[in-house]
């Protein structure tokens, strides 16, 4: 499984690499920021998604839910109610302005639910990353649905 995600972590990277090449060295930085969340997030990994997230997280679900930070990795990683198998973006922007990034996309998501049943997911997404001395950390996130 750890060969996978780390496969899939290149492919996506050299993906995003080929999509962004306009892109700024720290607007490819919070992209790359970006693809660790959804590898974290594939992955079900807690301590991977607590370095990709703010102390401060406010995390919104498209169905109006919102979580602070331990809310929402608790629920990645229980994998209820959702099993993430891929994550894709679409149409992505990202605008800097000092220490923070604003970013819009289209969510592509495919996972499972608790009993099995696939679920497919395409829901616009708002993010709001904050450079911290570790790295780009998401501060918030706002799904809605299109």
């Amino acid at each position: 499984m750890k060969k996978q995600i780390i496969l899939y972590f290149f492919l996506l990277l050299l993906g995003s690499r080929m999509e962004v090449s306009a892109q700024s060295s720290e607007e490819k930085n919070v992209s790359k920021a970006i693809d660790g969340l959804v590898v974290a997030m594939i992955a079900a990994d807690k301590d991977m998604l607590n370095a990709q997230l703010s102390d401060a997280l406010q995390y919104g679900h498209s169905s109006g839910l919102i979580q602070d930070k331990s809310g929402f990795v608790n629920e990645v990683v229980s994998k209820a109610p959702l099993v993430y198998q891929s994550i894709e973006r679409e149409k992505e922007v990202i605008k800097l302005s000092k220490k923070t990034a604003t970013v819009s996309h289209i969510l592509v998501i495919k996972g499972k639910n608790p009993a099995g049943d696939p679920v497919n997911l395409r829901i616009g997404n708002m993010m709001v990353w904050e450079k911290e001395k570790s790295g780009w950390k998401l501060l918030a996130r706002q799904a809605y649905k299109l």
